[in-house]
């Protein structure tokens, strides 16, 4: 029988602000007692699918949920959740190596600053998504300029199969421009959102909060810089995939009107070849029927053989003219 939904274990790492890490396995019924949230904050926090982005801020505790990573934030420790059945997990695993990075004082300008604990380990999570998803369309980017370039080759002495395959390519390579436009996308609203809520933004600086020092719902300066700076990256994302999925599909259209164009010359030329043997055959068919036994003396004339030449000719030659100028009728008509 399943546990409640309340009793699922889930397995996580407590990092205090020393850089001690403690991994242990927690239910959600504790999760929610120990960090000041309610059971429908901790909904979809186990759940393998990646689900939409959001950033919630309650009086202690900031949760973080974007993609793979999956983070609770106190004023002196952070409690990152290991969620078994996700495939690609390389945005918590940048996030880990950035934090302990950020914990262990590599960063000397932030403790100059003196900055908050929950606010070096935010910027690390932001930093983190958005380094993934530019780092997986810097590669997409580089592929379709391969493809690209691919293209423009085989278009020149190439055929239209292999043409076709390079295109196919091409088509999955957008599928995947998408899916990561898309993600960038749903990152960028949700930071728009956070943006758009000044208590969320005061609320932010747990540290201050926990030292008596509150802040007014004006007093956010700092935490709209952070999130100002990753809406922008993630909307820089978005923009230039956008316009890279556009110049893929343009020219998706441009090399189809090719293809489309070079198949319909075909077409015109085998017409006019058939329409070559269909004169051939008319002209022919005089001295077919001339040779079927028929008695009429012409063969004993002198001018006979040069008459049927003629004649072959000539009705060959106005039959393939006919048609010839009914063809280029029907290609000058406009629909």
């Amino acid at each position: 029988m399943a546990p409640l939904n309340g009793n699922v274990k889930m397995q996580c790492t407590r990092c205090e602000q020393g850089g001690v890490a403690t991994t242990m396995t927690l239910s959600k019924a504790d999760v929610a007692t120990e960090y000041g949230l309610s059971p429908r904050d901790l909904q979809i926090i186990d759940l393998p699918s990646q689900g939409f982005p959001h950033i919630l801020v309650r009086e202690t505790t900031i949760l973080f949920h974007i993609f793979d990573l999956r983070l609770l934030i106190q004023a002196d420790k952070i409690l990152p959740f290991h969620i078994d059945g996700i495939a690609d997990k390389t945005i918590s695993q940048v996030f880990t190596y950035d934090l302990q990075n950020k914990l262990q004082g590599e960063h000397v300008l932030h403790k100059k600053m003196n900055e908050s604990f929950e606010l070096l380990t935010l910027e690390a999570a932001l930093a983190s998504v958005a380094a993934g998803l530019e780092a997986e369309y810097l590669f997409a980017k580089k592929d379709v300029s391969e493809a690209l370039r691919g293209l423009d080759e085989q278009m020149a002495d190439k055929e239209e199969e292999s043409v076709h395959t390079a295109l196919r390519k091409l088509l999955d390579m957008a599928r995947r421009l998408a899916d990561i436009e898309q993600r960038a996308r749903l990152v960028r609203n949700a930071l728009q959102e956070f943006l758009a809520d000044d208590q969320d933004m005061a609320d932010l600086y747990l540290t201050d909060k926990k030292n008596g020092k509150r802040h007014s719902i004006e007093d956010h300066e700092e935490v709209e810089y952070l999130f100002e700076a990753y809406f922008r990256a993630h909307d820089s994302v978005v923009q230039e995939a956008s316009a890279l999925m556009a110049n893929v599909h343009r020219t998706d259209d441009t090399i189809r009107s090719i293809l489309a164009n070079r198949r319909n010359q075909i077409m015109i030329l085998e017409t006019k070849v058939e329409i070559a043997m269909l004169s051939m055959a008319v002209a022919t068919l005089v001295a077919g029927w001339y040779g079927m036994n028929t008695v009429n003396f012409f063969e004993e004339s002198v001018y006979a053989f040069g008459v049927i030449v003629s004649t072959s000719l000539v009705g060959g030659g106005a039959i393939w003219m006919f048609l010839l100028r009914r063809l280029r009728n029907i290609r000058r008509t406009k629909f």
